[in-house]
């Protein structure tokens, strides 16, 4: 199911961030939303998992549907473990094989029981994908769920990501076309308010 995004606007204060921003994101496939600092990408993502009310305008296609995230900070629990932080969503997470399995998957078989404060920032991200992934999901909200991370691991956790979310719709978003490459991705451009909104790569989307 498409989601449908229509004449969004939200500001705080006398900041506009988004102004009337429509797109579509196709269903079961992944957009990869890219735009310079303050254009709103996250404050889209927030809008879209119900976190903050939009002032105007109207979504459609995430009606009962169950949704995952990673959040730009990692919002783990310092003192638990890797391990922990991925079964506390429940969900397919709450068995520790399976959560043994996915965070060995990233390459942190080696981490499991250390509590996340230890762990780098690379590291901890990957908990936090893992954690998402665990949660389950038909839609899945990525904000920048590959930062921090070297190449390597960059890609790993692409692939892991991907095979993970196939069949679900996947909206991500990134400052580097390299990561829309590696996540196989369509590309949604962002510019401020101001300057409107595109899109690019079959995801159709319109601003002013």
């Amino acid at each position: 199911m498409d989601i449908t995004v229509t004449d969004l606007s939200k500001a705080y204060g006398e900041k506009t961030v988004l102004r009337s921003f429509s797109a579509v994101f196709p269903g079961g496939q992944t957009v990869c939303v890219m735009g310079d600092s303050g254009v709103g990408k996250t404050t889209l993502l927030h809008i879209l998992m119900g976190l903050f009310p939009a002032d105007s305008g109207s979504i459609r296609g995430l009606e009962n549907r169950r949704i995952s995230a990673v959040f730009q900070e990692d919002r783990l629990c310092e003192s638990f473990s890797a391990v922990t932080n991925v079964r506390l969503p429940g969900g397919q997470g709450a068995s520790r094989e399976r959560a043994i399995a996915h965070l060995s998957a990233l390459g942190l078989a080696n981490s499991l029981s250390q509590p996340v404060r230890e762990l780098s920032g690379g590291m901890r991200r990957r908990v936090a994908v893992a954690r998402a992934i665990l949660a389950g999901g038909e839609v899945f909200l990525l904000d920048e769920p590959l930062n921090g991370l070297d190449e390597q691991s960059k890609a790993t956790t692409a692939a892991y990501i991907l095979e993970h979310t196939k069949g679900a719709g996947v909206i991500m978003v990134t400052h580097s076309r390299a990561e829309v490459e590696l996540m196989n991705g369509s590309l949604l451009l962002m510019r401020d308010a101001g300057g409107g909104v595109y899109g690019a790569g079959g995801v159709s989307a319109s601003g002013a």
